[in-house]
């Protein structure tokens, strides 16, 4: 294992209730990782602004870790995302490998005035785009040049350029050029026409010395907003021939939910069904059924696909039953029921399968809260939402008499104070220690393979144990006495703290 000199300080002590406030800055509660043992991992981390900077997926493979994929995001000082990396695991060299990287830049309003993609095979670079971008006082872009890369010459080449016009907001015109030599060409327009704000005609022009139709689409609204007809079409030169074309009816009850809808397409010579959708509501507009049927053209009837009921309590989802069709009638599948806690958190849910003319037990989940900490003092990555710190989430099994645990997901979570500026230094990825609290020994998580030793002080700062990691990143800390502890460990010249309980 490669040698490098890097302090991770990990502050060993008890839970802090709430968040603390230093300097007009916060402590945060960061998911650091959820992991399932022996199964799989994800391993987050964040900048000092708190905005998500690493996503990395593995998976337990041959009696260690494997990746699966990693994200990897940038961040200027108003938050704007100026850098996104994507890898690949590769599994000849047992390390990350870069798929495509996308680099953005923006003016003082936020509009993105350049973009940068990269892509590559094998670590081989095989293409690169850029495109810059102008914008008028609405913040609608009215000029784009698109470039790419001269391998050759390693440089940028100019090669098409797209203007585009508006009205009262709206995209009306847009003029796409090649370059041929010095000079602009033009090549495709595209016009787009409106009534009450939706999009009505778009009709695309190729340029042949002058603008010559090329296709176009229609579309038609009813008076609740939905799609009623889409016809596409292409010219031949002299007429308009239709490509595609289908239609929509819809119904609404008297609060103007949508009750049924069927679709519709064009055959040779009239229009064929599609499939049709029903739903019911209840009094607070919430669905409370959904079934979905295919049209059987040869028996010229309808045939069930899904369907679904629903029951709400409290503003939550109570349970769900699924159904399949069997002949002619609806016959029950699964049935969920959830549960909640005072936040509104989902903290079981229970399965169950139609068997013998009565549901019988599948499958449970058990989520676990620390409601001590609500939504504002979470940093997590932005595709997840949650009202309070989530801490695990048991899985079981029904063995016919009882729950069996099937596996637990342990959350993970640090410390790290979010000041809304961009922590340049804090590039070091993700570290997570767990068990937390922990009795015997502690695993060191990292998306880096260059941890190597390790001290460990008590609370007055005397050293109490130091060593090497091994591959699998455990200390065993069972001669430890409960307490408070700091574990320095080298990698990387970055530093970040977090807080873990031995008892």
């Amino acid at each position: 294992m490669k040698k490098v000199l890097l302090f991770v300080t990990l502050i060993i002590t008890v839970n802090v209730t709430g968040f603390a406030q230093k300097n007009g800055s916060e402590i945060k509660q960061c998911l650091d990782s959820i992991i399932l043992p022996e199964v799989y991992k994800e391993i987050f981390s964040y900048n000092g602004r708190g905005d998500n900077t690493l996503l990395a997926n593995y998976y337990w493979d041959e009696n260690r870790w494997k990746g699966s994929f990693k994200k990897e995001f940038k961040y200027d000082i108003h938050g704007n995302k100026t850098q996104f990396a994507f890898y690949n695991w590769n599994y000849d060299n047992d390390d990350w490998i870069v798929t495509n990287q996308e680099e953005f830049g923006y003016d003082d309003k936020g509009n993105v005035i350049s973009y940068i993609f990269c892509c590559w095979d094998n670590n081989v670079l095989i293409d690169k785009f850029k495109r810059e971008s102008e914008y008028n006082s609405d913040g609608n872009e009215t000029i784009n040049i698109r470039y790419g890369w001269d391998f050759e010459e390693n440089k940028w080449i100019k090669m098409f350029k797209g203007v585009s016009s508006y009205e009262d907001g709206k995209l009306t015109e847009y003029i796409d050029y090649e370059l041929i030599g010095t000079q602009w060409i033009e090549y495709y327009k595209i016009e787009h026409k409106y009534e009450n704000g939706r999009e009505t005609l778009w009709m695309i022009y190729e340029w042949m010395g002058t603008w010559q139709f090329s296709s176009k689409g229609e579309t038609k609204y009813d008076s609740h907003g939905n799609e009623t007809l889409y016809i596409e079409s292409m010219w031949n030169g002299s007429t308009w021939i239709d490509m595609f074309k289908s239609k929509t009816d819809y119904k609404y009850d008297n609060a103007g939910n949508m009750t049924e809808l069927i679709s519709y397409y064009w055959g040779e010579n009239d229009w064929v069904i599609g499939y049709k959708s029903e739903y019911e509501y209840d009094d607070d507009r919430n669905v409370i059924m959904s079934a979905s049927y295919g049209w059987d053209n040869e028996e010229k009837k309808w045939t069930g696909w899904e369907k679904y009921e629903y029951q709400y309590n409290d503003g939550n989802l109570d349970s769900m039953i699924s159904y399949q069709w069997e002949t002619m009638n609806w016959i029950e599948s699964h049935k969920y029921k959830y549960e909640y806690d005072e936040n509104k958190n989902m903290i079981v849910s229970e399965g169950y399968n139609w068997e013998n003319d009565d549901w019988v037990e599948s499958d449970r989940q058990e989520h676990c809260y620390d409601l001590s900490y609500s939504k504002k003092d979470l940093v997590v990555p932005p595709d997840m939402n949650m009202n309070n710190k989530k801490i695990e989430e048991k899985s079981y099994l029904w063995d016919g008499k009882d729950w069996i645990v099937n596996n637990v997901v342990k959350y993970y979570w640090s410390e790290k104070e979010i000041n809304g500026i961009d922590d340049l230094k804090q590039t070091f990825s993700s570290v997570t220690i767990y068990p937390n609290p922990a009795s015997s020994e502690i695993h060191i998580l990292s998306d880096t393979k260059e941890i190597t030793d390790y001290v460990i002080y008590n609370s007055i700062g005397q050293t109490v144990m130091y060593g090497t990691l091994q591959d699998n990143f455990t200390i065993n800390i069972s001669g430890l006495q409960s307490g408070i502890y700091i574990i320095r460990i080298k990698a990387d010249h970055k530093v970040i703290s977090k807080k873990i309980v031995i008892n």
